[in-house]
């Protein structure tokens, strides 16, 4: 087995766990180092052998594997843990495979459910403290290369460090630019008493400022390089440590001409400062975002007594909830109705599988119900909006879209090129200059601007759309936008308002009361708009509850059984839809719907810029015919009467351009897959697609407007930006190479370049907003 899987994924040249290439005095071994040995064995001896599947084709090496030292007493101070729910940081995630690893092994020790976030290492457990040896479980992470850690103070902020690490460097940079000013002004003789103590308090306030100020910058270096990242702040560091150590060489040599202490003071109290302002906006960014929760006055159907409707904020502990076909479960809660259903924890884990939960399981929030029936579940807590977080986009490093990373690690690599070329130039030719010219290259080519400018104009972005309801879970979703060619609507519940209206109240008056029960507590389990308008008609007669299973069949309608009788709620010859038992008619229900009211003046803006509108829908041809004249649509791209397959492959076949799909997610799931992007409004009862990448909570379609001309605003401004910085670099560093500008002037220069980037960025960025 182990020979077999080795063949599939690595050559003979690469080591099995870890991918990377085998050194010369260990191509007879089949690994890179012992580490990747020790944990490779484990795996397959946990026949966890799926793991190197779903691995990317490299990882980090567990060279250091063996020199690791654990200290368990945190695991003490762990709140939660007498309860079986506990959080925690985990390092050493590289990929998707390293959660599915984690989540396998945790279910394999016992009754669990884990929940990782990959994008700041926490982790999330809840298990039977009878049946599940949580301290077994972190030291099995531990062999597998993780290494588990308590979570920081959340209340601590980044910036608080930075401020005070500012603070110092600023006080510092104004001292010896003090110190500077008076040897500047005349003060140059070495035989001077003052002149030397002015120079040795430069050299020491500069080692402090170095130490306060340029460790941050080379803890940030290190780790990127460590993580095979090649990082903006590695010229950064490679800089300040240059300039320090050439400084410092020739102040002990007593050459102070070519010792550039207020200049790196300076230069270290400037970065400090541009990132202080980027980590500061990045928090309160975040601090606003926290703040909104789209689903507060959502409602869940509570299954007591007699069925009622309640607010996510309201759900306390130990409500018995019902969980409608496709919905979300808003709080952790434990199943209780049936043996067992599958769910999907594609937002919280990244696996794209569902997962099977039996009868007892937690069920974490957020976790979507995959299975095409009801459930019935126990809520473990009281609501909070953190659980749901993750709908909500949190942590955007700005530098997302390939382009971006490309841009990054080349730049950063030409810039280093560049420097030590015209290093090893003005050595050959005039070493007294050399250091001058390295050190300026690094200085003058800082990307600050890019460094800040692109993060800030793509939050703003982000916070623009959430302003406008709409919450993107595709980080690429705003940069994708403005390559639709082609936007697939849907019809009830897209271009309709979700809520459908009876326009014959009375046939359910013609029902007998078991069957009008029977009706209720089959709508009841579906978040069909058409199920939606029978059960608030319904639910004012206190009906029973019943222990009934309903099937959801997409396309189709609602089928269960009661009493050995079956019932069938769905579509028919006409419009509307048929209440049926045992195949006789009981009820002809029809509805209304209301269009959303700019739908056309959408359509409008948006056909002026090239993209086409196509409806695809599965109602009857008069219904969709009648929307579609009255929005605008062009005849030929109206189709009615389609069942899912048939609306994904008209999506699939139009595929040669970039395409939207805007559905309800209800009969849209399999055209969602095939489109470039997707999303679907979120109604009373979480009509959305798991796979979306994207969902909207408003009760109009402006926002697709909005969002196509931010997208191509946001593009034109990164664009720009990109253009500004290579031409600014250009100039920049051909006076920096031919000798022209000192250290102290690119020092000013930089920062400048930045502030203007960052001024046009915030300006076109707000443009947009207002």
């Amino acid at each position: 087995m182990r020979e077999n899987v080795a063949t599939q994924i690595v050559s003979r040249a690469t080591c099995l766990h870890c991918g990377q290439s085998l050194s010369r005095n260990r191509i007879e071994s089949d690994f890179c180092c012992v580490g990747c040995h020790t944990v490779y064995t484990l795996i397959h001896d946990e026949n966890l052998d799926r793991f190197y599947t779903l691995k990317p084709k490299t990882l980090l090496p567990l060279i250091n594997y063996f020199t690791r030292k654990t200290d368990w007493q945190w695991i003490q101070n762990l709140k939660g843990l007498d309860m079986g729910k506990v959080s925690f940081k985990i390092e050493g995630l590289q990929c998707a495979a390293c959660i599915w690893l984690l989540s396998t092994m945790a279910k394999k020790m016992g009754p669990s459910q884990v929940m990782i976030n990959p994008s700041n290492g926490r982790m999330d457990m809840q298990f039977d403290t009878q049946k599940f040896d949580f301290t077994a479980f972190l030291k099995k992470v531990e062999l597998l290369g993780y290494a588990a850690r308590a979570l920081d103070d959340e209340k601590s902020e980044p910036s608080r460090d930075l401020l005070i690490r500012l603070g110092i460097c600023m006080a510092i940079a104004m001292n010896t630019m003090f110190f500077s000013f008076s040897i500047y002004a005349g003060l140059t003789n070495p035989a001077d008493p003052i002149y030397r103590v002015f120079n040795s308090l430069n050299f020491y306030l500069s080692f402090l400022s170095v130490a306060v100020g340029g460790s941050y910058f080379f803890g940030k270096a290190i780790t990127a390089l460590k993580n095979g990242v090649v990082h903006f702040d590695v010229p950064i560091a490679i800089g300040i440590l240059a300039t320090f150590v050439g400084s410092s060489v020739a102040y002990m040599q007593g050459n102070h001409a070519v010792s550039y202490f207020d200049t790196i003071n300076i230069f270290i109290a400037l970065m400090l400062l541009g990132r202080y302002v980027q980590v500061r906006f990045l928090e309160r960014n975040q601090k606003g975002l926290s703040k909104v929760d789209p689903f507060h006055d959502f409602t869940v159907t509570v299954a007591g007594e007699n069925l009622s409707e309640k607010k996510f904020s309201e759900i306390k502990k130990d409500d018995p909830l019902l969980i409608q076909p496709g919905a979300l479960f808003p709080v952790d809660c434990v199943l209780e109705s049936v043996e067992s259903v599958e769910c999907s924890l594609a937002s919280i884990t990244g696996e794209p599988m569902p997962q099977i939960f039996k009868k007892g399981d937690v069920i974490c929030a957020g976790a979507q119900l995959v299975s095409g029936f009801a459930v019935k579940a126990m809520a473990c807590d009281d609501y909070n909006k953190k659980a749901l977080d993750r709908y909500v986009p949190q942590n955007e490093d700005g530098l997302t879209p390939y382009l971006w990373r490309w841009f990054t690690r080349w730049y950063v690599v030409v810039v280093l090129c560049v420097a030590f070329s015209g290093l090893a130039y003005w050595l050959i030719n005039d070493a007294s200059r050399a250091l001058n010219v390295f050190v300026s290259v690094m200085i003058v080519t800082c990307p600050c601007a890019l460094g800040v400018a692109i993060p800030l104009a793509r939050h703003m972005a982000n916070r623009e759309l959430i302003l406008n309801g709409v919450f993107a879970k595709n980080p690429e979703f705003i940069d994708k936008l403005e390559k639709i060619k082609n936007i697939f609507c849907d019809k009830t519940g897209t271009l309709t308002l979700g809520v459908l209206q009876l326009t014959n109240p009375q046939q359910l008056d013609l029902l007998n009361a078991s069957d009008k029960t029977v009706l209720f507590n089959m709508v009841c389990r579906s978040r069909h708009p058409a199920s939606l308008a029978l059960y608030r008609e319904l639910i004012a007669q206190q009906l029973p509850s019943l222990e009934l299973v309903v099937n959801e069949k997409a396309g189709v309608g609602l089928l269960a059984s009661y009493n050995e009788k079956s019932y069938f709620l769905g579509k028919g010859d006409l419009p509307g839809v048929y209440f049926k038992r045992d195949d006789v008619m009981l009820a002809h229900i029809s509805y209304s719907e209301e269009v959303l009211s700019d739908v056309q003046q959408v359509l409008k803006d948006l056909t002026g810029e090239g993209i086409n509108f196509y409806l695809l829908s599965g109602d009857k041809a008069e219904n969709v015919k009648a929307l579609a004249v009255k929005t605008g649509f062009l005849s030929n791209n109206v189709f009615s009467n389609l069942v899912p397959g048939e609306k994904a492959a008209f999506v699939k076949k139009m595929g040669e351009e970039a395409s939207l799909m805007i559905g309800d997610g209800l009969n849209d799931g399999l055209a969602m897959q095939e489109a470039t992007l997707s999303g679907g409004p979120v109604w009373e009862k979480w009509g959305i697609a798991r796979n979306a990448d994207f969902f909207f909570v408003s009760n109009t379609l402006g926002w697709l407007t909005h969002a196509y001309a931010l997208s191509k605003k946001l593009k034109k401004v990164l664009r720009n930006n990109l253009t500004f910085t290579v031409l600014y670099n250009i100039g920049a560093v051909s006076i920096s190479l031919l000798g022209l500008a000192n250290p102290l002037v690119c020092a000013i220069i930089m920062p400048a370049s930045s502030v203007i980037v960052l001024a046009y960025t915030a300006y076109a960025m707000r443009s947009v907003n207002s």
